[in-house]
């Protein structure tokens, strides 16, 4: 073999190995609902009412990220989604509004404020080569040109006379009116806040429809629900069938366990209670409808035509006068 194939032989043998191990792809790692791909660094999912403190527990296993806090892990998600980086995922599993802090490894996902007094430092600025720097402009200024001496004082300035009345002036200090001193002492604002919203509580028992067992009002004016949290959908229509308000929330007599292995266990209570608010404005000559989706697919998001769609697929549990609701409010307000 000549002698400069030998010391080559080596170097081809690196490049081929090198090669090899480029043209391998890195396997996707598949949870049971949550799915990454190690080549785009994106995140899929597809669970289907799968409690939220499940999916936040895969999640750590699979992206290695910590999510603090957890609120209502309980809470059942419903979610089908690809191509999502790591925000875009915890905020798809977190419920709306949620603030919370991922930790990925030793990187913490967070809004972070800069100090106020640090500057940036650069490199020394250097020119490039062949500019020439710039002469000083006094340098430049013929001997005859340049000032001879200091300025004049300003006291030795002429003083020049203006119109102290007239169109463009202001007006003298004497010719303007006082305005009156107030000695009144100063009335606080008011703090009390309107009672517009209706909170109502639900009694549930197993094998009987739900039964409004309180009402009354409270102060402020509840949000409109805009995403699906539970398996329950409540709907208030007014007289001429317009949808004035709804919302869902969890059934009540399920209760959760979770095992830190095993399956979760999913137990049935005999009775429990849950509250709903709704807008008093809108209990006037309306009727109060509540039907049971469990088991029926529902989207995330949630208006109308959802809520008409449930009202005809689902479970019917409640229907209602709201006069009666709003005769027990006035009967407590007596």
């Amino acid at each position: 073999m000549p002698r400069y194939l030998r010391w080559l032989l080596p170097v081809i043998v690196l490049v081929v190995a090198m090669s090899g191990c480029a043209l391998t792809k890195p396997e996707p790692t598949t949870g049971r609902w949550i799915r990454f791909d190690p080549t785009t660094q994106r995140y899929g999912i597809e669970a289907w009412q799968v409690p939220r403190g499940a999916l936040l527990d895969e999640l750590a296993i699979i992206a290695k990220a910590d999510v603090r806090p957890q609120s209502e892990r309980d809470a059942p998600v419903t979610a089908k989604a690809a191509g999502l980086d790591l925000e875009a995922l915890v905020a798809l599993l977190l419920p709306p509004g949620a603030h919370v802090t991922v930790r990925a490894g030793d990187r913490e996902i967070a809004s972070a404020t800069s100090s106020p007094g640090a500057r940036k430092e650069g490199p020394p600025l250097r020119p490039d080569a062949g500019l020439v720097a710039k002469r000083d402009a006094a340098a430049d200024t013929p001997p005859d040109l340049k000032h001879p001496g200091p300025l004049k004082a300003a006291a030795d300035l002429a003083q020049t006379q203006r119109e102290s009345s007239g169109p463009g002036t202001k007006p003298q200090a004497a010719t303007l009116l006082r305005t009156a001193q107030g000695v009144d002492p100063k009335k606080p604002l008011a703090t009390r806040v309107e009672r517009a919203t209706v909170r109502l509580t639900l009694q549930f028992e197993d094998g009987a429809a739900p039964r409004v067992v309180d009402a009354q009002t409270i102060e402020g004016r509840a949000p409109v629900q805009r995403f699906v949290v539970g398996t329950y959908v409540f709907a208030v229509f007014g007289a001429d069938g317009r949808l004035l308000e709804a919302g869902t929330f969890n059934d009540p007599l399920v209760e959760r366990s979770y095992q830190q292995e095993g399956p979760h266990a999913v137990l049935r209570a005999k009775t429990g209670v849950v509250g709903i608010s709704i807008a008093r404005e809108n209990l006037s000559g309306a009727r109060l409808k509540i039907v049971d989706m469990t088991g029926l697919p529902m989207p995330r998001e949630l208006n109308e035509e959802v809520v008409r769609a449930a009202l005809d697929r689902g479970r019917m549990s409640l229907q209602t006068d709201t006069q009666s609701i709003l005769r027990r409010l006035d009967q407590e307000t007596k």
